[in-house]
């Protein structure tokens, strides 16, 4: 039989020379930074050839699933503060919050953050209910008494009870990890992708009408997600200027994404809340121990995230 020699490093006295060290290094590295990327383009690929428009709202309306799938697709525009946008438009168009007039510490009044009365916050059902649970619960204790919510009012309070019971759960459920087998969801990620294809061509979308604006409201909490909602908005109010005027509901959510000051509190303290948390652990795992500011233990892990009591998702 003959011997076919591929490739034969050069011996000096049986070992290899520094030289060929760095080239066999260096096509390592090369291979651990191609293959990845070849990967993601291949898998998006799979999914991705021959999407169609897709209306229909995907996945039984579950943004946490939508994300996750997202993200293990590698679509890079859905980010962490789209998907907290996207929750806090939810719970608005569920009435959780809302958008109201209220007189500000000048007596003018002023459109306000308004926490209500949620009859489904309660903390079973899937990861995507139990994080808008969470959510609420922040926004409740934020606010206090009087049920009105600044932004500054917001970040002050995660940033400084991060190791809060409410704080720790939400943070330990929001960098969870969820890993979803995209070869059982098929048909869930061409609509998926559908929906983000429509939305994101929703200026070239020609048969556009009143038809479809029962799920507008719909459309404005995932083009959030997507990370196109200005543009999907500005065309809706060209569609039918009038819809924002007699939905009040939808108002509230224009004026939501239109000022998104509390958008942004909202993300940079959570930002804040979860840097401080691994902070903690970090100084613990090197033996440096300090007491935490509500007296209780802050978890980063798979079991309890509390400060004197409650339950977290952890964190992977």
């Amino acid at each position: 039989m003959t011997t076919i020699t591929l490739f034969t490093l050069p011996l000096a006295s049986q070992t290899l020379s520094p030289y060929w060290y760095w080239i066999i290094l260096g096509v390592l590295a090369l291979g651990g930074i191609v293959l990845p990327i070849i990967d993601r383009i291949n898998k998006k690929r799979k999914y991705e050839s021959n999407i169609e428009w897709c209306r229909d709202i995907p996945l039984d309306c579950n943004l946490d699933e939508a994300y996750a799938i997202l993200n293990q697709l590698h679509e890079g525009s859905c980010k962490d503060d789209n998907r907290l946008s996207a929750y806090i438009l939810k719970l608005i168009q569920m009435e959780a919050l809302g958008i109201e007039p209220h007189p500000n510490k000048d007596g003018q009044t002023v459109p306000a953050f308004v926490v209500k009365t949620w009859k489904s916050a309660n903390e079973d059902g899937t990861d995507d209910q139990k994080l808008m649970h969470q959510i609420f619960n922040i926004f409740e204790q934020a606010a206090g008494d009087d049920k009105v919510i600044e932004p500054k009012e917001l970040k002050t309070f995660m940033e400084n009870e991060w190791d809060n019971t409410v704080v720790l759960t939400f943070v330990n459920a929001l960098h969870k990890g969820h890993y979803i087998d995209l070869s059982e969801h098929k048909d869930d990620i061409r609509q998926l992708l559908g929906l983000k294809k429509f939305l994101k061509e929703f200026t070239l979308v020609k048969e556009r009408g009143m038809q479809e604006a029962t799920l507008w409201k719909d459309y404005m909490v995932w083009a959030t997600l997507f990370g196109c909602a200005p543009t999907v908005v500005q065309e809706m109010q060209k569609i039918n200027p009038e819809y924002f005027k007699m939905d009040g509901l939808a108002r509230q959510m224009l004026d939501s994404i239109t000022t998104p000051d509390m958008h942004k509190s909202f993300v940079k303290a959570s930002n804040t809340a979860y840097s401080k948390l691994q902070s903690y652990h970090d100084d613990e795992e090197r033996g440096i121990h300090r007491s935490s500011g509500s007296g209780g233990h802050a978890s980063l892990g798979g079991g309890s995230g509390h400060s004197g009591g409650g339950s977290g998702g952890g964190i992977r």
